[in-house]
């Protein structure tokens, strides 16, 4: 059903978009998660998913109401051997992975939106290439650990480049949307993160100035 009533003028052929009274309300899911693989997915048709770039293969960000039981057996369709999952049903969450030469093959995440698992480690952990068997092991707790460090939600969700990632950028000199740019390739497309980062800059010299007047005071 169109938004839009498909009203339109009679000499301009415009649409009606101003007189189409609309009501617009937040939609909320029962679980939050993505899965990344190494080849492109066909996502269960009920499930509300975007697609997001990422190294070495395809990620994609999901949201759904169905029983996670369907998942695990969507992802066990195609996963070979080596394989290994997580599942608290009662806790709402799902984790699973398959592997391939000790690479993730394909791996899927979801559960409560405080607890489906840490994209961005587990995205450095499936560009990484070959895991460790500690990095195996804390693959499927999604959290950091081995060395990896969470790069923070997603703010550049065409280069899927983390808040954290963007503040250490700024920190380490880059003042303004185009030098961060340049350095992570955020804001480089479609520039709707570069509003947030222009105020994670703003806010970097506030911090900066205020401790300059610390340091004069001293």
């Amino acid at each position: 059903m169109p938004l839009v009533a498909p009203f339109t003028d009679p000499w301009s052929g415009q649409p009606e978009n101003k007189a189409t009274p609309a009501s617009i309300a937040p939609y909320e899911y029962v679980f939050s998660g993505f899965a990344l693989s190494r080849r492109p997915l066909a996502l269960p048709d009920h499930a509300w998913w975007a697609r997001v770039a990422v190294n070495g293969g395809h990620g994609y960000l999901l949201a759904d109401n169905a029983d996670l039981k369907d998942w695990q057996r969507w992802l066990r369709v195609d996963a070979g051997e080596d394989f290994a999952e997580y599942f608290d049903f009662g806790g709402g969450i799902y984790r699973g992975a398959s592997f391939a030469d000790d690479r993730i093959e394909s791996c899927l995440f979801i559960g409560p939106a405080h607890d489906a698992g840490d994209w961005n480690v587990v995205k450095d952990l499936f560009a990484a290439g070959p895991l460790t068997d500690t990095q195996r092991r804390m693959l499927l707790s999604g959290r950091a650990g081995d060395g990896v460090v969470s790069t923070g939600a997603i703010m550049c969700a065409c280069f899927g480049v983390g808040r954290t990632t963007i503040s250490n950028a700024i920190a380490a000199g880059a003042h303004t949307p185009a030098e961060i740019g340049r350095r992570l390739k955020a804001g480089t497309n479609c520039g709707s993160c570069v509003p947030e980062m222009k105020r994670l800059i703003a806010e970097a010299g506030g911090a900066g100035a205020e401790t300059r007047k610390l340091v004069a005071a001293n």
